[in-house]
């Protein structure tokens, strides 16, 4: 009995997608085999991904270790510069006039 019920429920499945439910035996094995093919497709699929997937891994990981040593190297000139500029800063001779006036750095005053 259960194995009848199991297969109104697959007819009545079979229907809302489409498929006629006067479908005979001989019919319905062709569908699962043609689900059996799909499977294996997917599998074939699926396995090609997972290869691709490693693949760009094992390439990526020297990209992205390059691009920290760019980064690095781009961090320590940027220090670089900015000692440079705090010493040439630091080398210049004070402004002319009194202490108290020492803050305004412009021509203008």
């Amino acid at each position: 009995k259960l194995v009848n019920t199991l297969e109104s429920e697959s007819i009545q499945a079979l229907e809302v997608w489409g498929v006629p439910s006067y479908l005979d035996e001989q019919a319905i094995d062709a569908l699962k085999e043609q689900i059996g093919v799909l499977e294996v497709q997917e599998a074939a699929l699926a396995e090609q991904i997972d290869d691709l997937t490693t693949l760009f891994q094992s390439r990526q990981r020297p990209l992205e270790d390059e691009l920290q040593t760019v980064r690095s190297k781009k961090v320590k000139i940027d220090q670089e510069i900015q000692s440079a500029i705090k010493a040439a800063e630091s080398d210049l001779p004070p402004p002319p006039g009194s202490e108290s006036l020492a803050w305004v750095d412009s021509t203008l005053f």
